[in-house]
């Protein structure tokens, strides 16, 4: 041991010291203590218990015995005879240092305590209580408690414990309440002295409380001198409380205030992410079925990869550049492998490089586990080796306990490189290890900002009563491994903590229940704030605010073409595209200035003519053209871009010709709504004006659509005749129909747009 300080002694620095006497700090004192006191009581004639070997008793002739317990040094004697017990301690004060704390009397017939069972202990008694309003009344002395009478709070929380199934001891307990309270009811507290204004003063910290992560606040009115009520809580000046969910680190929601990391207001910084390292690694239940497709791909032991070389599959698996379809392939080719068979090396194209990466092949040979996923967890099963006097195999076993995440830690860290790559995954950015959550990210308050109720309480978003559950149980299943706590215990908090974090993420798990507030109604999660119609992306972000947009709903009509869209006269007044002026379209667009920002009904006019410097002239008050630009409205055939929310595949916005139309709903053809998702039961869908040459160039030649009637993913068709045309062309081409003659012109008027109603001569000989 080092020499204390001040008694150094060069010559003697390879010495060791002697220990006279056990220390009580030292590892050694309790087993020096224990192998004194047992050598001493074993001289006395005493003999060692074999169940507890701090358990002595000594027997004598006339069938007398004494027992002595020792614990550290605390010890119990006990036995019928006195006198022995009185000699026993006179020989252990005269060896050891003794101090007695007193005789303990422990006899049941001499009890005269009330019995610890505080249900009735007879049928006739249980009876008798069902009668009485035991509850009823207790619950009374709860709103006199929190009302008017806290001094009762103590002797009510007693009685309020046995409210199921309650003796009749405690129903004289309440009914002497009920008499104290009837006794005092005239005496109460007098303040006397000629101020007696009340003076109140409150405070309240921000979020203080992590379990339940409410504010909490503190209050006393004070009348004369005096404090007639008052609450004592922990506060900090109004302000959030350091080291919590709402530390002003990480941002404010108020405006006045700043950010400690950056100094900036709310206006000019969104807020800073702060992290909570957890007790054990955990499941993201976005990757969880991305990691079992991983595991079953690698070896349990050496985190090789399972496949053969020589296969078929995994050779047409290395020939795919898509990083997903090559996972997949890869899991096909390794599923089916039992056991970490060796190999050749190999050559694995790299995912952005076009070198060639050598990578070895060689295995360990460990059997394999069969891998599956059980709620949030991953089970892994071995099938036990054959017996050699039995042909039968031994039932399989779980090798992983609920959340024990520390060999699936470990495979995921030890996959190479190369590895990834072959599996679809960029080491650089995605390595399988970060796919366990380690540490999780706590957003600023911006993200789950409270609301002010009144003046002293606030009301908590659900992410943040949801990441107050996580730390909750988090320090809880800390705190568990700190004291020791058994392997099974510190399973079920673990997988407490794993429910909690992955509600944090969604909370519309299939099989999993939902995580409520106290109130019963379910916490909101991140998905429930981005997915479906009302979330943040299709309720706030998507088609909002768009320029040279228009959104109104769809109706049916069979006399237009499928690439043809009807669009509201109203509409197209308001939207405008840049055309420029053209000796091929100068006479056009003077008409168009003519007619101005308020044409006639039906046409269409001009908005704005735009000089080459890029002053723009109102035509509500300049009535002239020039070799200039002009903002002009729609007209018929103009290119427009329509599409419907949400948009899942290409053929979700598809470019139209425009075909303006009275009243002020879009008609669309009956055949077109499929590729949309799109129904005339009150849907609404955007239109999009192109605003360059280029733009129309792309939906004229791209997506028009006639071009997109067969899907490029699965090589069909995405529209068709419905059901209403196919039988009117099958009624009118059948041979035994014959149609008459105001029929067929009435016909051709809805067909040929150009036809005036007038069959000619050359009419009559093309057979008309």
């Amino acid at each position: 041991m080092l020499q204390p300080e001040g008694f150094e002694e060069k010559e003697k620095n390879n010495l060791v010291c002697r220990l006279n006497k056990s220390l009580y700090d030292l590892k050694q004192a309790p087993r020096c203590w224990y192998k004194r006191f047992d050598s001493f009581i074993m001289c006395l004639g005493y003999n060692r218990l074999n169940a507890d070997p701090c358990a002595y008793f000594k027997m004598s002739d006339d069938n007398d015995f004494v027992i002595l317990l020792l614990y550290v040094d605390d010890m119990l004697v006990a036995g019928p005879n006195k006198d022995h017990i009185e000699e026993l301690k006179a020989q252990l004060a005269r060896e050891f240092e003794m101090k007695r704390l007193g005789i303990s009397k422990q006899d049941s017939r001499d009890a005269n305590s009330p019995r610890q069972n505080m249900s009735p202990s007879s049928e006739e008694e249980r009876m008798e209580m069902s009668r009485v309003p035991y509850a009823s009344a207790v619950g009374s002395l709860m709103f006199v408690m929190i009302c008017t009478r806290p001094d009762i709070a103590q002797a009510v929380g007693v009685v309020s414990r046995y409210m199921a199934n309650p003796c009749k001891e405690y129903w004289n307990i309440v009914k002497r309440i009920l008499r104290y309270i009837k006794g005092t009811s005239n005496v109460a507290l007098c303040y006397g002295g000629s101020n007696l204004l009340i003076n109140g003063y409150v405070d309240s910290d921000y979020a203080g409380d992590l379990d339940k992560s409410k504010s909490t606040t503190g209050y006393v009115f004070k009348v004369a001198g005096g404090a007639p009520s008052s609450a004592t809580e922990t506060t900090e000046r109004e302000k959030p409380k350091v080291g919590g969910l709402s530390d002003p680190r990480f941002g404010t929601i108020e405006r006045k205030m700043k950010r400690e990391t950056c100094t900036a207001n709310m206006a000019e910084c969104p807020g800073h992410f702060g992290h909570l390292e957890l007790a054990k690694p955990m499941f993201h239940i976005g990757f969880i079925k991305t990691v079992l497709s991983i595991m079953r791909c690698v070896c349990f032991n050496c985190s090789k990869i399972l496949a053969d070389e020589e296969d078929h599959k995994f050779k047409q698996a290395l020939k795919i550049k898509n990083p997903k379809n090559r996972l997949k392939k890869i899991l096909d080719s390794c599923k089916n492998n039992t056991k970490c068979d060796g190999g050749d090396e190999i050559d694995v194209q790299g995912q952005d490089t076009e070198e060639l990466v050598k990578k070895s092949r060689i295995g360990c040979g460990a059997q394999q586990p069969k891998l599956s996923i059980d709620g949030m967890k991953i089970i892994a099963e071995y099938k036990a080796q054959r017996k050699k006097n039995d042909d039968q195999e031994q039932l399989p076993f779980n090798l992983w306990k609920e959340n024990k995440l520390l060999p699936l830690n470990g495979i995921l860290k030890r996959i190479s490189d190369e590895d990834c790559q072959l599996l679809g995954l960029n080491p650089k950015y995605a390595r399988p290890g970060w796919m366990i959550l380690r540490v999780l990210p706590i957003p600023p308050p911006p993200v789950s900002p409270s609301v002010i109720m009144d003046t002293s309480s606030r009301s908590e978003d659900d992410l943040t009563n949801a990441l107050a559950m996580v730390i909750r149980h988090n320090e809880n299943m800390r705190r568990q491994e700190r004291n020791g706590s058994p392997a099974h215990i510190i399973l079920e908090f673990a997988q407490l903590l794993q429910f909690h974090i992955a509600t944090y993420f969604d909370n519309e798990l299939p099989g999993l229940p939902r995580a409520t507030q106290r109130s019963g109604r379910a916490i909101k999660s991140i998905c429930s704030r981005l997915k479906e119609k009302e979330g943040h992306i299709r309720g706030n972000l998507m088609g909002k605010r768009v320029d040279f947009s228009a959104r109104t709903v769809i109706t049916p009509d069979p006399n237009i073409n499928i690439d043809q869209l009807g669009v509201p006269w109203s509409i197209a007044l308001n939207l405008t595209y840049p055309e420029t002026v053209t000796p091929y379209n100068i006479e056009r667009l003077k008409e168009l200035v003519e007619y101005g920002p308020h044409p006639p009904p039906g046409k269409t006019g001009a908005k704005y003519i735009i000089r080459d410097d890029g002053q723009m002239l109102d035509l509500r008050y300049l009535k002239k053209s020039g070799d200039h630009h002009l903002e002009l409205d729609l007209n018929d055939g103009d290119y427009v871009l329509f599409n419907r929310q949400p948009s899942p595949h290409k053929m979700s916005i598809m470019g139209h010709r425009i075909r303006i139309m009275p009243y002020s709903t879009f008609r669309l053809n009956l055949s077109v709504t499929s590729p949309y998702n799109a129904g005339f039961d009150g849907d609404e869908m955007n239109m999009h004006v192109p605003q360059s040459f280029e733009t129309r160039a792309e939906v004229a030649e791209l997506m028009m659509v006639p071009k997109c009637i067969v899907s490029p993913q699965s090589n069909r068709l995405v529209m068709g005749i419905v059901q209403d045309s196919l039988l009117g062309r099958r009624k009118i081409t059948i041979r035994d129909t014959f149609i008459e003659k105001d029929v067929f012109v009435n016909i051709l008027m809805w067909w040929w747009e150009d036809f005036d109603g007038k069959v000619t001569n050359l009419d009559r000989e093309a057979g008309f």
